[in-house]
């Protein structure tokens, strides 16, 4: 026979190799994976938890977020959680089990507004129930929110700032968590006592709010070593059977009374309040004076600030 010549040989092969060809186009090819946004990458929460978490990076939270009794959420250092505006119910964190946001000076937790644009009330804040087993704030930012509301006495706060809000900074409702080196400002009311609370609140500074601090219904609070200033109205103002001690605080250019309708004043410096001469140190004695009103008692009154008073650390 014959060689079949190179041409027809060429064609020969294509046409074998045409029928595996098309079976490999005509395999399904897998999709590519669209790259995910920075926003997808957060994780989401909202509803209740059904078991131990902890959170890092970014978080999202989107209406109510429940932590049950028996469960606890741990917050790790320099995480960003954003509460989404707008929503119904409110974004907010109840807390019946445990929340331990425990950040550090180099690397503070951040709770904050989702929206580009944030402004005071855009997310509610943290509930405290009394039923809580026990939490710990250190070293967080909060900001944009209405209140953080605190039921439990088995809640500790160090280290933290609160500015923003459209009612108060922290209310404490029935309870005596200790509250230590805080910031609070440009809230409302800074804090807000209801109720017969009893919260411990030292080496504070509640500055440039509506009301520095208000006491309703049998509260007292003890705050000392903390400053009270430039609030626009009263700096601490008592209703209702309420009696603060405030011991080595210093108390300065509030736009109303340093002290108004109750509490006790010890080893406090008053100077500036209630459109008196901002440089005018208050040393009247007396339960009621140009600077306080209707207070319990009076025990010496510094000619000189309370060195160390206020926050260390925000």
């Amino acid at each position: 026979m014959r060689g079949i010549n190179a041409p027809f040989k060429a064609l020969l092969i294509a046409l074998t190799l045409l029928p595996l060809a098309a079976c490999q186009l005509s395999q399904p090819q897998p999709e590519a994976t669209p790259a995910r946004s920075e926003a997808e990458k957060r994780l989401l929460r909202s509803g209740e938890l059904a078991e131990d978490e902890i959170w890092s990076g970014e978080v999202s939270v989107e209406g109510e977020l429940i932590i049950p009794r028996g469960i606890s959420v741990t917050v790790m250092p320099g995480t960003i959680v954003r509460f989404k505006p707008g929503t119904s119910p409110p974004g907010r964190i109840v807390i019946y089990g445990s929340l331990y946001a425990q950040g550090n000076p180099d690397r503070p937790i951040l709770f904050t507004s989702a929206s580009p644009s944030p402004r005071e009330g855009d997310w509610e804040g943290l509930i405290f129930t009394p039923e809580g087993m026990g939490s710990a704030l250190r070293s967080c930012i909060f900001q944009n929110y209405t209140r953080i509301y605190i039921g439990s006495d088995n809640v500790r706060i160090d280290d933290c700032s609160f500015s923003h809000a459209d009612e108060a900074g922290l209310m404490v409702a029935r309870a005596a968590p200790i509250i230590s080196r805080v910031s609070v400002s440009r809230c409302e009311i800074g804090i807000y006592c209801i109720n017969g609370a009893r919260p411990e609140i030292n080496r504070s500074s509640i500055v440039l709010n509506g009301y520095g601090i208000v006491c309703e219904n049998g509260s007292s609070p003890r705050i000392s070593n903390s400053l009270i200033a430039n609030n626009r109205m009263h700096g601490v103002v008592c209703y209702t059977g309420s009696s603060p001690k405030l011991a080595s605080c210093n108390i300065i250019r509030n736009g109303g009374w340093a002290v108004y309708g109750g509490g006790r004043i010890v080893d406090c410096f008053i100077m500036g309040n209630n459109k008196q001469p901002p440089d005018r140190v208050e040393m009247n004695m007396a339960l009621s004076t140009d600077q306080f009103q209707r207070v319990e008692e009076v025990v010496n009154l510094r000619s000189s600030p309370v060195p160390y008073a206020g926050a260390g650390g925000f």
